[in-house]
């Protein structure tokens, strides 16, 4: 109990109050200035980011602090804007967080990071809304200008509260220790979906600030080339004329018209026309504004009043950005940004040093038809990126959530040997240092379980590995190795099990004068089936030797009562384990021509007859094992010299290639017809290779199992 009251005391710890008021202070001052020092990305409209620490200090000190902090930056912008309405829009979007957020269980949603989607509701339905009709109905705003500061509300307030969420975690991340969490803490989650929505606006920003760019340097270039033309074309036909161009006003007058689109002039001062002002409703009405030096020090201008203020109020102008060579703008010294704007004018000076008459012709035009394409393209951009943002919300909200389950997964398997971390469990969902701590402690734990386990696994492994090789050693020693010799008979076995041992056996002995040979298959395969092969194998050939004590046993009738009594045995005491087995059982008189066998279940074996031809061997009865009571049945064949026998089991026809083509029986067929005269182990080889070949790569799925038996001269 005593570190429980420790760390909620070391949680309880005060910061000193002058402490608070002077990051407080910091913080104001700090909005103030970078509203009132705002950069304008877009054409003309600055980017309000200094509601970012009027949120980073709610997000510290909690309760009101972040609506003083907010005062200095929204009062700023006043004077900036020269209405109120900005201002209203700051203050009311922090006293609506500090509202909702006013009780002390806020503190669980706001580590969670809810001020993102507060901020959003409030960008979109309270603010973004009111900006709008102010604009539309007290300002007198267009409905573009109206619904692009809409746009461009949701983008900024969006980028405020990512700003401030980033700062606040990048504090917490420096200020908290792995073993004391501070006393405001942020989740993990929120740290995702920060991270998400940073780099989602930073793409779709970057992106639109290209495009804009992009645009304003082809309208730039367009502008140039069409001042570039109209001034060659004067100088074109200035000099076509001559001197008369400089005296005669109505051939000056009719080039111009042509060229300029100028009305009427009186004599060399031609007449006075609009001067830009503020009180000009539309400045685009003045048309092109012509100014002509000559070489003589004659000037003649399309209106003296305008050039007269022209040259008086108007200053080279950067609040288009950079322009292009020769493309200048103008604005009033004095006024507002939006005054400078509205009153804007194109200068294009075409040098004319090398004419012979003309010195330099200056084409003024308001860039008041170009402002309104800059309108559009800024609202299209600013629209676009609202867009992008809002799915950027969506997609950090579901990605955060994922990765919430991620590590609540991995603090189930963290267990709680105290009271202090019993109380650091139960801040696992929300606070970062403590949810990676606790994160790490667990992956260390159960990498260290893994790790033991993995040795446990690897060890019991190499034991059951030693046990299959010894195993698949004893089923070997089961198999014969040395087949019985006569001089009429060559016999051949082989046996290739799928895993260390198999199910698929064969057997050959020798009683008296008669050879006995065994082929058989028990279902599955794999340790049961080697377990049950040996007791099959076992009884089928004790059986025999026990039956055949007796020399007048009749030989076809004993073969199916040694089958019948196996399969009796085995239904009656191990029914229970599905086991059976498929058999062919064969016996030959050394001194007989007479094949007899017992075929329980078993694939037909392949009997070639010295002719070519082969005798189709029946089935005698069911798989043993499966039925107690079953009757079984002997066949005899004849088995001349020259005749050749192959028993297999189905490991063989079923031999599978990489896609799923079996081996078959018509090839094997194929294959005993062409190695008919060849010696049974050459037989057993060629298949062997014939299998191996058609397997290829693949995997062996079944035993193998193959006998020959050939009656040689």
């Amino acid at each position: 109990m005593g570190k429980l009251r420790n760390l909620a005391a070391l949680k309880d710890r005060a910061t000193p109050p002058w402490l608070n008021f002077s990051i407080l202070a910091l913080l104001a001052i700090s909005g103030w200035l970078v509203n009132a020092h705002a950069p304008t990305p877009f054409f003309g409209i600055r980017l309000l980011l200094g509601s970012t620490f009027s949120i980073f200090s709610f997000l510290l000190f909690r309760g009101k602090s972040g609506i003083l902090v907010a005062i200095p930056s929204s009062l700023v912008t006043i004077s900036l804007f020269g209405e109120p309405y900005t201002a209203i829009r700051f203050l009311g979007e922090i006293t609506f967080l500090t509202y909702l957020n006013r009780g002390s269980s806020s503190d669980l949603s706001i580590r969670k990071g809810s001020l993102i989607w507060q901020v959003a509701i409030y960008s979109i339905f309270i603010g973004g809304l009111f900006l709008y009709l102010t604009e539309r109905l007290l300002l007198g705003s267009n409905a573009q200008i109206a619904l692009f500061l809409y746009h461009k509300n949701f983008v900024s307030s969006i980028l405020n509260v990512v700003l401030a969420y980033a700062f606040y975690s990048a504090l917490e991340l420096w200020r908290n220790g792995r073993a004391s969490p501070g006393q405001h803490q942020i989740s993990i989650t929120t740290l995702c979906s920060v991270g998400i929505l940073s780099v989602v606006i930073a793409c779709g920003w970057t992106i639109e600030i290209s495009h804009y760019r992009t645009s304003y340097k082809d309208m730039e270039a367009i502008l140039l080339g069409e001042k570039n033309y109209i001034a060659s074309s004067i100088v074109h036909e200035i000099e076509r004329y001559g001197i008369e161009a400089m005296t005669n006003q109505s051939l000056l007058t009719t080039i111009l018209q042509e060229r300029v689109k100028i009305k009427t002039i009186s004599n060399a001062i031609w007449d006075e026309g609009p001067v830009p002002s503020k009180a000009s409703p539309n400045p685009s009405e003045l048309g092109t504004l012509v100014r002509l030096r000559f070489d003589n020090g004659q000037e003649i201008v399309s209106n003296p009043l305008f050039f007269k203020n022209f040259d008086k109020t108007m200053r080279q102008s950067n609040d288009f950005g950079n322009t292009l060579k020769g493309l200048e703008i103008f604005s009033p010294a004095g006024g507002s940004r939006v005054d400078r704007y509205l009153n804007s004018y194109w200068y294009y000076d075409h040098d004319l040093s090398d004419s012979s008459s003309l010195k330099s012709i200056e084409l003024i035009t308001s860039t008041h038809d170009s402002i309104q394409h800059l309108q559009s393209l800024t609202n299209q951009s600013a629209f676009s990126l609202g867009c992008v943002i809002f799915v950027g919300l969506i997609l950090s909200q579901l990605s955060a959530t994922l990765l919430e389950k991620e590590f609540q997964l991995l603090t189930l398997f963290r267990e709680t040997t105290d009271e202090c971390d019993e109380l650091r469990a139960s801040q696992l969902p929300y606070s970062p240092i403590s949810e990676l701590n606790s994160a790490i402690e667990s992956v260390n734990i159960n990498t260290e379980k893994l790790v033991l386990a993995k040795q446990q696994i690897e060890a019991l492994s190499a034991v059951t590995a030693r046990q299959m090789s010894t195993a698949a050693q004893i089923q070997q020693y089961f198999l014969s190795n040395v087949m019985p010799k006569a001089s009429h008979f060559e016999l051949e076995a082989f046996n290739r099990p799928a895993y260390d041992v198999g199910g698929d056996w064969y057997d050959c002995f020798t009683i008296r004068d008669r050879l006995f040979f065994v082929v058989a298959d028990v279902c599955d395969k794999g340790v049961g089936s080697a377990l049950f092969m040996s007791v099959f194998r076992t009884l089928i050939r004790y059986t025999t030797m026990l039956c055949y004590e007796d020399e007048a046993q009749d030989t076809p009738i004993l073969m199916a009562s040694i089958i019948t009594r196996v399969n009796d045995y085995m239904a009656l005491n191990h029914q229970d384990c599905m086991y059976f087995a498929t058999v062919f059982f064969g016996s030959i008189e050394l001194n007989e021509d007479n094949l007899i066998y017992v075929s329980a279940g078993h694939e037909s074996p392949l009997l070639l007859k010295p002719d070519g031809s082969f005798e189709e061997l029946s089935v005698g009865g069911p798989a043993i094992g499966l039925f107690y009571g079953a009757d079984y049945l002997s066949r005899t064949a004849p088995f001349e010299t020259g005749s050749l026998l192959v028993a297999y089991t189905d490991g063989v026809t079923d031999a599978r290639d990489p896609n799923g083509e079996s081996f078959g029986l018509p090839k094997l067929r194929q294959l005993v017809v062409e190695s008919k005269n060849l010696q049974p182990r050459l037989i057993e080889k060629r298949v062997i290779d014939q299998l191996d070949q058609h397997m290829g790569d693949a995997e062996q799925f079944d035993d193998i199992t193959l006998v020959i038996l050939a009656k040689t001269s």
